[in-house]
């Protein structure tokens, strides 16, 4: 017989700005870190009787095969694990028996488990950022069984990259490229990749499996490190060649590429690539910068597809560099015909110098050099942040300064920047030094959700609504598009406004035969989001326990909201927003109250 669980004990969630506070990080190995070892900062659990603990079982599977896997790590949330020489283990100093490894049977056993809802983490020690998560109720004493969670084995490529000779050819990148919503629009991102060796051979062995992606080699001059001050001759015929990129398995562009989607374990063989030379072009010019400016460092990458921050781990980092010392002058060749990112900003002495200049700018190579280019840096921006109440604040207002940062739309941070800082509500402050680029406002507000409370140490709880309602940078939004910082008045202000009569919705799922659908995931897509670009950003995403129930806990803007749930995690790439946005007429329709409570019961797309 099945146990009626309330809607209301399932709590957590995913919101649109505290995802996004997730997964920016400064690089692949702090978004790593981050994933797998945040919990280390999480406060120890009080002690409870042990009959009132609870014990979870279960079973970690293959993805696709179904097939039992091994040496996986689980844990419940209320255990501290991090990452230590390799390999996944309990913190320092952290004693828990809701941590287990599976053997051959793919089999584990969590116990001590306090009771509530909590989220088991099954982490394969293969690939990055390959883990699973489930939710699960557990009362006091029960033994929760059949807890299965679904995994994948990472996916390998390998192959040759050869010239049009068919000689081999060493040094070529060859990347992983993922299409994935963010700040509003589908953007193209490099994951990690490799490099060919002596015999042009590139093995990639941590390609997340089930996802759709594509392939690129990119070739590099063995001279980048001195490209900024190039000395090849002034006749193009006398250089050294360019080799163009090439997108799997001919294509110059990747609108042209193949779209693959490995499974689990697969292991892909001859995935090919040819290069074709062309010839040598040169950009050349110099950067006008202010008088205290003593060296200049310069970046320069394709602009398409970028490096930059995502939900899912994006890469951070630039292709070629340099650094210039004099009159700033710079050449540099060896580039084949594309567009191109040029970005330079003072060579800051010393970890604790600030930026001062600064300039990102787009151009273009064709069929002959770019020459004659003056580029000014300019100094940073001093940009006011101010958090206001939408509407009439809530009693006892919260007295917990807000976190709030700029994240850079496509590229790294740099060390100097000045570009987040803490602001009570209401309360300005100043972003010191934020560079003219583009970005996307992060804002962590006083949570209840336990979700953030465990896995961001600064997250701090909070008893109110509270929900960002919206979010202006002068005369335009900046809540889920990025903004232009310098597309504004000097004295524009980033004004962000705080509801806190956000409301809670009960979600029930369950299946064509009535039957509760467990791990299954539910969205929240609102009605006031008219374009089809804008919902991976707006919409609120929940997991279903046991009892295929989840629920927001009064952190729902108010409004009316369409419901709609899968069994696959949405992976925000085009085909699942385009599932979503054609599911959304058909979804049951709910309006959300200020304050106010909602129930909607509905059955998974995919069943």
């Amino acid at each position: 017989m099945t146990t009626q669980i309330p809607l209301v004990e399932s709590r957590e969630a995913f919101t649109p700005m505290t995802w996004r506070a997730r997964v920016l990080g400064l690089s692949l190995g702090i978004a790593f870190a981050w994933q797998l070892g945040a919990q280390i900062g999480q406060p120890s659990q009080p002690a409870m009787p042990a009959s009132q603990l609870g014990i979870i079982k279960g079973s970690v599977l293959d993805a696709d095969t179904g097939e039992p896997l091994a040496d996986v790590v689980v844990h419940a949330d209320t255990t501290k694990v991090t990452f230590l020489q390799g390999k996944f283990t309990l913190a320092p100093g952290e004693s828990s028996d809701a941590f287990f490894t599976t053997g051959e049977d793919g089999r584990f056993v969590l116990r001590s488990v306090p009771p509530g809802v909590r989220t088991v983490t099954a982490v394969n020690p293969k690939g990055i950022f390959n883990q699973v998560q489930i939710r699960r109720q557990v009362a006091e004493g029960q033994t929760v069984e059949d807890c299965h969670l679904r995994v994948s084995n990472p996916a390998i490529v390998s192959g040759r990259v050869l010239d049009e000779k068919g000689e081999p050819m060493p040094g070529v990148q060859v990347h992983v490229v993922t299409t994935e919503y963010h700040a509003g629009a589908p953007r193209n991102y490099l994951r990690p990749g490799g490099f060919t060796d002596e015999n042009g051979e590139y093995r990639m062995d941590s390609i997340k499996a089930g996802r759709p992606l594509r392939l690129m080699a990119y070739w590099v001059p063995a001279s980048y490190n001195a490209l900024s001050t190039s000395k090849a001759p002034a006749e193009p015929k006398l250089r050294r060649p360019a080799y163009s990129r090439v997108f799997y398995p001919d294509a110059t562009s990747l609108d042209g590429a193949t779209e693959l989607k490995l499974r689990s374990g697969e292991e892909r063989q001859g995935v090919d690539f040819i290069m074709r030379r062309e010839p040598s072009r040169c950009i050349e010019g110099k950067f006008i910068a202010p008088s205290d400016v003593k060296a200049i460092r310069l970046m320069l990458g394709h602009a398409e597809p970028d490096y930059g921050g995502t939900r899912r781990g994006g890469s951070f980092g630039m292709s070629w560099g340099g650094l210039l010392e004099g009159d700033f002058r710079f050449r540099i060749c060896q580039l084949a015909a594309g567009t191109y990112r040029l970005r330079a900003h003072n060579q800051a002495e010393g970890r604790s110098a600030g930026l001062s200049a600064y300039t990102s700018q787009l151009f273009t190579v064709a069929d002959r050099d770019v020459s004659g280019l003056e580029i000014p840096l300019v100094a940073p921006h001093k940009l006011s942040v101010a958090l206001e109440w939408a509407g009439a604040p809530p009693e006892n207002p919260p007295a917990d300064l807000v976190p709030i940062s700029l994240e850079p739309l496509n590229r790294a941070f740099f060390m100097g920047e000045q570009r987040s800082g803490r602001v009570s509500v209401p309360g300005e402050a100043e972003l010191a030094a934020v560079l003219a680029d583009d970005y996307t406002v992060n804002v962590r507000l006083p949570t209840n959700d336990p979700r953030m409370l465990r896995s961001m140490p600064s997250a701090a709880p909070s008893q109110h609504a509270l929900y960002v309602k919206d979010i202006r940078y002068g005369d335009q939004s900046a809540q889920f598009v990025p903004m232009r910082v310098d597309g504004q008045p000097a004295d524009a202000k980033l004004q962000v406004f705080v509801g806190s009569d956000g409301g809670t919705v009960a979600a029930r799922v369950s299946d064509a035969k009535g039957n509760p659908a467990g791990d299954a995931y539910v969205y929240l897509l609102p009605m006031d989001t008219t374009e089809k670009d804008l919902v991976a950003d707006s919409l609120l995403i929940g997991q279903t326990d046991q009892y295929g129930v989840f629920t927001w806990q009064r952190n729902v803007p108010p409004g009316t909201y369409r419901a709609v749930a899968t069994r696959k995690e949405f992976d925000y790439s085009p085909g699942a927003v385009n599932a979503l946005w054609q599911a959304r007429p058909s979804a049951p329709e709910f309006r959300v109250a200020p304050k106010g409570r909602a129930e909607v019961t509905i059955k998974p797309l995919d069943d």
